[in-house]
């Protein structure tokens, strides 16, 4: 029992022998008295009325015997037949007319009275319980118990004040007689009172102990279980780090045993001089390990041979002395499987390095020739063919495009594995993009004679924000698919926009064989086709929709299936987009190009490519030539493939660069099959400004050019800011992010214009900085601005420098701007 319930008996183990004293003097002094009272009445010749007071006594007793009997019935042990046998007994003691002669004398005595009466109530209470039927006084036995407990004080009293009232009747006759029974009932009344407290008192130290030996016995069991059953070996020391006990678990694994190591010193024991005996020399200076000492991994000795440990120790204070517990657990089996780990990895990451280096190697080998074959077709068909040839060169361009196709997507699915494909939103026009698409598969679909139509929802603006190069890759596919497997009907392809025009949500529809519904979430997997007897008809690696649904998530979007079979199917997909501003292109005419390649095919098929676009080209057969040509001659733009012998493009463009020529602001953009992403951006920083890959596309590459060459055509005068853009900007944006917008514009102006007219800054940083510039301007409309940063950044490329009066003119521009667009902000809200 917790000391806290001990109540008024304090601290009873102290109380013991005060108590023992006390109840031996009383007991001599109430045999003293009692002796003296004897020897009065016998003297006197007085006694009292034994026979009243033995029918006041018998009271209590008669109630005693009930009580029991109530207490054995109601726990199922007693009969009922003798319950009400005691209860008669009991009943006849304390009701008329048995009582009224026997306690005639007494009946006047308040002292008395009451508590009978308490008595005798209970009686007449239990009566009825006591003669219905043994069904019911079963039911009535917790109520009988309840009553019972209730009045014994009651009985005790009432017996205890007819004896007081007999001795006092019996006093009235000898005043000597009468202060010796006081005297005597004072005495007795505290020996029973200190029996009393004295058996509360042991009963409260039996209960302690009780509990005390039940918790101990407790603590220890579970204590042995969790050192016997502990997978770590266990040592309990002393204060001088002497070893007091050992588990089993240390017994085996370090080969002692327990009763030879006892009293032995474990740092000696397990460890070796050094470090980890040196952070444990706390186990014998005999105080308590601090937190950055109570946790270590050391090597120790274990039966002939070290292996390595963990080692964990606290220390507490106990009643045997001051303790401390170590706990050594094996991690020989984790060292291993960390080393195992990091071979896997380091074997996962050579794979990795030799898959991409293999892919490069790939992507170069095989995308070389098939720019051969492919631009050699292209160049071909332009040619007078009949029939049967114009069939064999489409049959053969098929072929190639299936074969790129293959490598493409092998590329991809290694891209996006490494994590290696970043989105590059910038502005971009829906409707062209679509039209490319369109163009790309209707040869597709006019051979297998397919309807193929796009449409476009009210909301739908041409100029976006967002990555149109993994947008057409997605939708290539997607129509690709769409087209292979519709034997006979249509395709089409519908683009609105959503949530107030920040969501793109495009749908490919077909009316093609459908895919079970058991398939829609299996064919966006890898490997991973439509029913396997159409795929016969229809080959393919199963990687596009893998790709598709990679990109989209890459995107921020989400793409999925909706399909009847026999019907047809609904791919769609959502991306995030913005609304951007138009910035019109302006034509460059004939340029001056020069070409640096080394494969003669690969030569000729670029030349005829920019020379059909009504270019003038100037060719170099390695980069040592080109590098020569750009240092003495002024070009447009310069095409520079990536691997040449003597000189690579990299190498070639820095030179280029840092060669202060005629052409060393010329825009030059990478021709090559390593389409890594980490590669291109280094070809970037080496000075190219846009990269194509092989094979070589003769619309890409006219758009490429046309891109790193536009310049700034004449225009009528434009107004600081386009009061329609800020208004369209308002309603779509709303006032708040307009706002914040316009603050992000004024900071970035700040920040970036005293950049763009330092002449320290590197000519590549000032004209990558006029661009973004240039391009921000125009997305909120500031027409002038936008116009004379476009001029900059073109000076910067055509003729690497521009004129301070220019420069100086920016701030001022920059200022009206930031006024006007301030004063049509008010306006529009």
């Amino acid at each position: 029992m917790p000391l806290r319930r001990l109540g008024p008996f304090g601290r009873p183990a102290h109380r013991l022998p005060f108590l023992g004293a006390t109840l031996i003097l009383l007991s001599v002094a109430c045999l003293l008295l009692g002796t003296s009272i004897a020897r009065q009445i016998q003297e006197h010749g007085v006694a009292p009325s034994e026979s009243n007071l033995f029918g006041v006594a018998q009271i209590e007793v008669e109630y005693v015997k009930f009580d029991r009997a109530l207490r054995a019935a109601a726990s199922g042990q007693g009969d009922l037949d003798d319950l009400r046998l005691w209860f008669d007994i009991f009943y006849s003691r304390v009701m008329p007319p048995e009582t009224a002669k026997m306690f005639a004398h007494y009946l006047g005595t308040p002292e008395f009275m009451e508590p009978f009466e308490e008595v005798r109530g209970f009686a007449r209470t239990a009566l009825p319980m006591i003669d219905a039927p043994d069904a019911e006084l079963r039911t009535a036995l917790p109520t009988l118990l309840a009553l019972s407990a209730a009045v014994e004080p009651s009985v005790r009293d009432s017996v205890l004040a007819g004896a007081s009232t007999a001795f006092a009747r019996s006093g009235a006759l000898w005043e000597g007689v009468r202060e010796s029974l006081n005297m005597s009932a004072q005495m007795l009344g505290a020996g029973v009172a200190g029996l009393v407290v004295l058996a509360a008192t042991l009963l409260v130290l039996f209960r302690i102990t009780e509990n005390r030996a039940r918790e101990i016995e407790s603590q220890s069991s579970r204590m042995r279980t969790i050192v016997e059953t502990s997978l770590d070996a266990i040592f309990v020391l002393d204060a001088r780090g002497r070893i007091r006990m050992v588990n089993e678990v240390a017994q085996a694994l370090f080969g002692l045993n327990a009763e030879q190591v006892v009293g032995r010193d474990m740092l000696s024991l397990l460890f070796e001089e050094g470090e980890a005996r040196d952070r444990l020399a706390f186990l014998t200076e005999g105080r308590r390990p601090g937190p950055d000492e109570r946790w270590l991994e050391a090597t120790a000795r274990a039966d002939g041979r070290t292996i390595p440990i963990e080692v964990s120790v606290d220390a507490t204070n106990t009643p045997n002395g001051y303790a401390q517990v170590a706990f050594l657990r094996d991690i020989s089996q984790r060292r291993a499987t960390e080393a195992a780990l990091r071979e896997a990895r380091d074997r996962a990451l050579t794979g990795e390095r030799a898959k991409a280096d293999f892919l490069a190697v790939m992507s170069h080998e095989m995308r070389t020739p098939l720019n051969g074959v492919l631009g050699t077709l292209e160049l071909l068909r332009d040619t007078p063919l009949d029939d049967r040839q114009q069939e064999l060169v489409n049959t053969m361009g098929r072929s190639g495009q299936m074969i790129l196709g293959l490598v493409e997507d092998l590329l991809d699915l290694a891209k996006f594995d490494a994590g290696k494909v970043d989105v590059e939103p910038r502005s971009f026009d829906l409707s062209v993009l679509m039209e490319c698409v369109i163009e790309t598969v209707s040869p597709m679909a006019d051979s297998a004679g397919l309807a193929l139509t796009w449409t476009r929802g009210p909301k739908v603006t041409d100029r976006l924000i967002g990555d149109p190069r993994m947008l057409r890759h997605v939708l290539l596919n997607l129509v690709g698919n769409a087209i292979k497997f519709t034997p006979e009907g249509r395709v089409e392809i519908a683009a609105d926009l959503e949530d107030e025009g920040e969501a793109l949500v495009i749908r490919v529809s077909d009316t093609g064989i459908g895919i079970a519904p058991e398939d829609r979430e299996r064919i966006f997997g890898d490997f991973e086709t439509a029913d396997p007897s159409y795929a016969r008809r229809n080959r393919g690696t199963g990687l596009g929709l893998g790709i598709a649904k990679r990109i989209v998530g890459r995107l921020g979007g989400t793409i999925g299936v909706e399909s009847e079979q026999g019907v047809g199917s609904t791919f769609w997909l959502r991306v995030p987009v913005g609304k951007a501003v138009s910035q019109p292109d302006a034509a460059p005419g004939s340029l001056r190009i020069l070409l640096v390649e080394d494969n003669d095919i690969n030569r000729l098929i670029a030349r005829d490519f920019l020379r059909a676009e009504g270019h003038e080209v100037v060719e170099a057969r390695d980069g040592m030539e080109g590098v020569a040509r750009a240092e003495t001659e002024a070009f447009d733009a310069i095409l520079m493939d990536i691997s040449m012998p003597v000189m690579d493009g990299p190498t070639s463009a820095r030179r280029i660069r840092s060669g202060g020529g005629p052409s060393a602001g010329a825009p030059i953009v990478g021709v090559t099959a390593h389409a890594l992403p980490e590669e291109v951006e280094a070809f970037r920083a080496a000075g190219l400004d846009a990269c194509v890959t092989k094979p070589l596309d003769r619309a890409r590459l006219a758009e490429t050019v046309l891109r790193v060459t536009r310049t700034a055509g004449a225009a009528a005068p434009e107004p600081l800011c386009r009061a329609e853009m800020v208004g369209s900007m308002l309603a779509t944006l709303g006032a708040d992010r307009t706002a914040g917008l316009v603050a992000a514009l004024s900071r970035q102006m700040e920040r970036d214009l005293p950049t763009l007219a330092d002449p320290a800054q590197p000519i590549e940083q000032r004209g990558r900085l006029a661009h973004d510039l240039a391009g921000a301007a125009a997305s909120f409309g500031l027409m002038q601005l936008y116009k004379a940063l476009c001029g900059v950044e073109r000076s910067f490329k055509t003729d690497g420098a521009v004129p301070d009066e220019r420069l100086s003119q920016l701030p001022g521009i920059w200022a009206g701007s930031r006024d006007a667009l301030g004063q049509q902000v008010a306006c529009a809200a």
